[in-house]
């Protein structure tokens, strides 16, 4: 385990990236040409690889997967929120906050944002989540980027036509309750459509977010340590 290059990139839209683009361009094979084309550049293409993501991550590592690109050897999925339907239920959300941003701003948008069903319907189960959400008035040049919680939800994370036949993956999926923007019930559905897959289920961010951080570090280093052994190597 040593030797080991680690990649965090920032999605187009997101983080410290200035790249934004159009409609197309968010994508979810589209954003996943941009991390394989940060990945070729950085010289790391050629070298066994472990993918993992979060949320909209988790269905980008999902996406990588499918292009058969890399010499994957393990991959974690980490509170996925995206399913085989685009705009599920609980990604609604996201449109009504990008239509808010669009017509009232930051500033107005956020305090009509906090009146609305779709937020005061998170804020009642998780406070973490209506944070999160409240966030997405209030980040750096949101309303450039509002472009993208209009379209990434359009996105789905299984398709039949696509295929993981050929080499057996190792698969981390993990959940934790409470949690409405990334279902537990839809981590529960990944572990059950992915082969060779490992559930596992970690305490609640708004209950105890210190054992939150620390159950899902364990079970990814666990999960990348086992991927790596080789008689797991296909």
């Amino acid at each position: 385990m040593n030797d080991i290059a680690v990649l965090a990139p920032d999605a187009r839209a997101h983080g410290a990236t200035a790249l934004v683009g159009e409609p197309s361009d968010f994508t979810f094979p589209a954003m996943v040409a941009d991390l394989l084309a940060l990945i070729r550049a950085t010289g790391q293409a050629e070298k066994p690889t472990y993918i993992a993501g979060i949320s909209m991550g988790a269905a980008l590592a999902l996406h990588t997967v499918y292009t058969h690109a890399l010499d994957l050897r393990g991959a974690g999925y980490i509170r996925p929120a995206f399913s085989h339907v685009p705009f599920p239920e609980h990604l609604k959300v996201m449109k009504v906050i990008a239509e808010i941003l669009d017509q009232y701003g930051q500033e107005e948008g956020l305090h009509r944002f906090t009146e609305t069903v779709a937020y005061q319907t998170v804020a009642a189960i998780s406070p973490s989540g209506a944070a999160s959400l409240r966030d997405q008035f209030t980040k750096p040049g949101v309303l450039e980027r509002s472009i993208r919680l209009a379209e990434i939800p359009r996105n789905t994370a299984f398709d039949s036509a696509q295929s993981q036949e050929g080499k057996v993956l190792p698969a981390l999926i993990v959940g934790t309750p409470g949690d409405p923007v990334h279902p537990l019930l839809l981590a529960e559905n990944w572990a059950a459509q992915l082969p060779h897959a490992k559930f596992v289920q970690v305490p609640s961010r708004d209950d105890d977010p210190v054992a939150y951080e620390k159950g899902i570090q364990a079970a990814v280093l666990s999960h990348v340590k086992q991927a790596f052994q080789p008689d797991t190597i296909q």
